[in-house]
């Protein structure tokens, strides 16, 4: 290796590592909400820590041709880098999974290719410590590919085609503003490993796998922090700063309108149904909620077993056809799921008037008081036409 290619490679290992720490600090600093939304976040975390462990040793391996204590630390670092990298692979693999939602069927069947093809790669690194199949070192204490470092390549890229295979199969199940980078990020780590091989002597690879971790991470892992980790629908903290932009904004004539939503009975399932299937009338309210309304429009996730969507609508007389569309989803789900559960809406609406100055707070109680006040008839629409 060049002077010029040994600093072109260390120079895009410390901008790599850097990438990383920031990754780490930035997730590892957010709060998590429950133990599914910690799996997904500890997958991520451990999948940047192996990615900054396998830039370091990165760097490492290219000490090779340097005396002294250079030898062994050429040594080990290339063995971590062969070693772990199925590892890398089968980490997203398991971010995957908790981002995704799967646990069986054609996924599990992919997870068990992976673990054996993963297996089958640290094995082999193990077997060419002697053999120097994979790699190996002159008598100048020089690296050089060995005759299966093709194989070896081919293995890893074939790990990154099944998560490939696990985003394409899953794709109804994937949020679409997910599914382009979850997508990408096994591709661009490929195109970098045929760089690789055809261009020896840059770390093309690894340096490819952390910027695909950057895009996760902005377009898929930052804005999970938005999201409630059961439905899908936005969260709390989303609703309040959307809220506030809407009221905001309605000072230059734009108004809009809101509706909270209870499911009623919804203790009832959880207590006589158990959670999980609680868990699953939840995610079954917020389908019919989805299917009720334009795929533009905000659905959070208030609390509990109430939802919130704020609409771009003026006029009483269309939210009251919005609000009896949603009955009547929920209605047709009632009548076709073979559920063990009904699914019911207590629901309260109102377009807000720039002219009352109302606050977020003042207006969530406008709408909670006409929610609650439509409960205690027995569930439908209660209206305002005016906040």
């Amino acid at each position: 290796m060049s002077e010029f290619e040994f600093g072109i490679d260390i120079g895009l290992g410390i901008f790599s590592c850097a990438i990383l720490i920031f990754l780490y600090a930035a997730v590892r600093g957010k709060t998590t909400e429950r133990i599914t939304h910690r799996k997904r976040q500890g997958y991520f975390l451990a999948l940047v820590a192996c990615s900054f462990i396998m830039s370091l040793a990165d760097m490492l391996s290219r000490l090779d041709g340097r005396p002294g204590i250079c030898v062994p630390i050429c040594r080990a670092g290339n063995f971590v880098l062969f070693f772990f990298g199925p590892l890398q692979v089968i980490l997203w693999f398991l971010y995957l999974g908790e981002q995704i939602g799967i646990r069986a069927g054609k996924g599990k069947r992919i997870g068990y290719t992976l673990y054996a093809l993963g297996a089958m790669e640290c094995v082999l690194v193990l077997i060419s410590q002697k053999t120097r199949w994979l790699y190996y070192f002159d008598s100048s204490e020089v690296y050089h590919r060995g005759p299966l470092f093709t194989l070896s390549c081919v293995i890893v890229m074939f790990m990154m085609l099944f998560c490939e295979a696990e985003v394409i199969i899953n794709r109804d199940k994937v949020d679409k503003r997910y599914l382009l980078p979850l997508a990408a990020f096994p591709l661009i780590p490929i195109v970098g490993s045929f760089l690789q091989i055809a261009f020896y002597g840059i770390a093309f690879s690894l340096n490819s796998s952390v910027y695909a971790l950057l895009i996760v991470f902005v377009y898929v892992q930052n804005r999970n922090l938005d999201t409630d980790y059961l439905t899908g629908v936005y969260n709390r903290r989303k609703l309040d700063m959307r809220m506030e932009q809407a009221i905001r904004l309605s000072a230059d004539g734009r108004t809009f309108a809101a509706i909270l939503i209870d499911i009623d009975q919804f203790k009832n399932i959880n207590d006589t149904l158990g959670h999980p299937t609680g868990d699953a009338a939840l995610e079954d309210a917020a389908g019919i909620l989805r299917e009720s309304l334009r795929t533009d429009t905000f659905i959070a996730r208030y609390g509990g077993d109430e939802f919130c969507v704020l609409l771009n609508v003026a006029e009483a007389e269309d939210l009251n056809v919005i609000m009896e569309r949603i009955n009547k989803n929920a209605e047709r789900f009632n009548a076709a799921s073979g559920k063990p559960y009904q699914l019911r809406f207590s629901m309260g609406g109102a377009v807000y008037a720039p002219a009352s100055q109302m606050d977020m707070k003042e207006f969530l109680m406008l709408i909670d008081t006409l929610m609650y006040k439509n409960k205690q008839r027995g569930g439908g629409a209660g209206m305002e036409e005016k906040a």
